[in-house]
């Protein structure tokens, strides 16, 4: 029903981390600790699969500052995303 646009939002488990495709989706909130190169791009690659006309999507990578573990882990995806030339605004 998402992808014939009957629902605005969907959240979403762990269960759309591989293999799901969402090119209907317009944006991607990320609200979990990790920070392997493969977690991040597929998570990224869930709303920036080929769809035609304009293939952006806003990601918002929420970052935990006060726990020293999952700090790290922000700043590790940071540097991921900063390395495969996405723009990153850091509030």
């Amino acid at each position: 029903r998402f992808c014939e646009g009957q629902f605005k939002v969907l959240v979403a488990s762990p269960v759309l981390g591989e293999g799901v495709d969402l090119p209907e989706a317009e944006a991607l909130i990320v609200a979990d600790g990790k920070r392997g190169l493969k977690s991040v791009l597929q998570r990224a690659g869930r709303v920036l699969r080929r769809k035609a006309g304009d293939n952006r999507a806003l990601i918002v990578d929420f970052a935990d500052v006060h726990q020293v573990i999952l700090a790290r882990h922000a700043r590790r995806r940071i540097q991921i995303y900063q390395k495969e030339k996405f723009r990153v605004i850091a509030a």
